[in-house]
């Protein structure tokens, strides 16, 4: 199997490593988020913090005791997912290092021709290496994860060269690399720590808007449940200042 076969059929194996993830560390980690809010609403409504005293508050209080479940079982299955799917992937660049420096190496002459490219052309503003890699994928299958994967590994190897020349990881930095003597350098590179590169470069262009999203996502989420809590505290305080001003007012009336 030569390498672009291998890199597309491996390619393909991740995408059944996130489903292992989605059910091994996703699940588990499930699991744990609905102990551990079943262990908080024991431990609140023992406290007194879940006690409301009229029908309204009551309602939003007995929301609580189904939004907390969902909500910290959802957030632990959730990173739980995306962290065993990052460690899958991880154990995956050990284990193929070999192969990602063969395949590596065979991948030089697409990126000597984007260099020449690069150097060449007028435009090379916007995505243009993204927009190179994609036009000249040799997967098939446009969307599909196979052929996603496939590209992105692509760009970590082009942006892994950019960086042993010192260069910026952009297009601009790709015209750099298509000067004669970079490109009768690029020869001899050596891709060595191509799999410690992948793994951090996967982690930052992938995993890290992934984790920032869910952040976001729970963040907003979990004021529902803080909202709750934030107002009625407000309302305890303020109900007996609110009273107190309405009794004033009303005996102010009485003598005048």
């Amino acid at each position: 199997m030569d390498s672009v076969s291998w890199l597309a059929s491996e390619a393909g194996s991740l995408g059944y490593s996130f489903v292992a993830a989605l059910f091994s560390g996703g699940l588990f980690y499930g699991f744990i988020g609905f102990v551990l809010s079943i262990i908080l609403l024991v431990f609140l409504r023992r406290r007194g913090y879940l006690k409301r005293p009229n029908l309204l508050w009551r309602i939003g209080v007995k929301l609580q005791y189904l939004f907390i479940p969902v909500f910290l079982t959802c957030l632990f299955a959730a990173f739980g997912t995306a962290r065993s799917f990052q460690n899958a992937v991880g154990e995956w660049v050990d284990a193929s290092t070999g192969q990602l420096q063969s395949y590596a190496a065979s991948y030089t002459p697409t990126i000597e021709e984007y260099a020449r490219q690069a150097a060449a052309a007028t435009d090379t503003g916007g995505d243009w290496i993204e927009e190179q890699i994609e036009g000249s994928a040799t997967v098939e299958g446009e969307g599909t994860w196979t052929r996603w994967a496939y590209e992105g590994i692509n760009r970590l190897v082009i942006g892994f060269v950019l960086g042993q020349f010192g260069l910026e990881n952009n297009a601009a930095g790709l015209a750099e690399l298509g000067s004669a003597d970079n490109l009768l350098a690029l020869q001899a590179t050596t891709f060595s720590g191509i799999g410690s590169f992948i793994k951090a470069g996967f982690v930052e262009t992938f995993m890290g808007p992934i984790y920032t999203t869910l952040m976001v996502f729970f963040g907003i989420a979990s004021l529902f449940s803080l909202g709750e809590f934030a107002l009625f505290a407000l309302n305890r305080r303020a109900a007996p200042v609110v009273r107190q001003g309405i009794m004033s007012a009303r005996e102010r009336v009485r003598r005048e």
